[in-house]
């Protein structure tokens, strides 16, 4: 046993190359109990696989309904206007520009606020309290030996990073934690595999993947974060992955196949790691290549 959780981010730089399905594979081959956390806070998908077992919409809303859960807010400013003079020193404090100054009256935009707290520290009036607002929930259950956590952010927030970073500190400290990531390599890219041991980088073998491929390797070069990839729904066009990544020098961890059988079984809530017994077993090979390159 280690002294801590290795963390193992999935992730790529366009959405619909697989993350979830390779991240549901990894996790269910381990031996051991693992923690899976959705850090797709806008659009959390794990727990399409992991709570509906019987694959009807009632029993999934009967399942979710037991899910261990937690509101999650963040602090923004609230301005007393009777203390408030109107001398901007707030708005200069605000690095995301979230307030402005209209005449002698602040104005708050409270979807650019960041709750960086620079307008609480800084007014010398103490007009500014704190306020909390609701942003999302987190939520908890368990599937096999899977502890599951996800997020779900409010319709209509704009800001993810902070509710991906919560659900990340709750995980539970198993011998491995699988973080299933957003889409892309913006804020809520870099908020969940900031901290992460090593990156699984999905992608496909079309021009498409590759240019967004190319988008998450440089992200991750900058942050420092090892990383690898598997080549998912590989085919005869797969050298355009491969060359890329002999050129740069990027692992290759594995190849999974471009299968009508694959989409099936998904496409009924299943996980297709532990219902396609070839598949099963090159999940255990890609999986023992991910802990021998994170474990460098």
């Amino acid at each position: 046993m280690q002294d801590r959780a290795l963390r193992i981010a999935v992730a790529s730089g366009k959405g619909g190359t697989g993350k979830t399905t390779i991240s549901l594979g990894l996790a269910a081959s381990c031996d051991c109990e693992v923690t899976l956390i959705d850090c797709d806070v806008e659009e959390p998908n794990v727990h399409l696989f992991t709570l509906n077992s019987e694959n009807n919409q009632s029993n999934l809303q009967n399942q979710e309904n037991k899910c261990e859960r937690a509101c999650f807010s963040v602090d923004i400013p609230a301005f007393n206007e009777t203390l408030c003079d109107g001398c901007g020193i707030c708005k200069s404090a605000c690095f995301f520009n979230a307030i402005t100054i209209i005449g002698n009256t602040p104005l708050f935009f409270p979807e650019l606020c960041h709750s960086c707290g620079s307008c609480f520290d800084q007014c010398p009036k103490n007009a500014i309290t704190v306020v909390s607002k609701g942003i999302g929930e987190t939520r908890k259950w368990k599937h096999g030996k899977i502890n599951c956590i996800d997020g779900r952010l409010n319709i209509g927030e704009a800001k993810s990073p902070p509710l991906i970073k919560q659900i990340k500190k709750s995980a539970i400290n198993d011998n491995l934690i699988f973080i299933d990531c957003p889409p892309g390599t913006s804020c809520p890219f870099v908020a969940a595999v900031n901290n992460a041991d090593y990156v699984v980088l999905v992608t496909e073998p079309t021009p498409f993947g590759l240019n967004d491929l190319k988008l998450a390797v440089e992200a991750l070069e900058k942050l420092g974060i090892k990383f690898g990839i598997i080549i998912n729904k590989a085919d005869s066009n797969s050298n355009i992955i491969t060359d890329y990544c002999v050129s740069k020098n990027i692992t290759v961890l594995g190849r999974l196949p471009l299968s009508r059988e694959i989409a099936q079984v998904y496409s009924r809530g299943k996980i297709p790691a532990l219902e396609i017994p070839a598949l099963k077993s090159e999940y255990k090979k890609i999986l023992e290549n991910v802990i021998k390159e994170a474990s460098k």
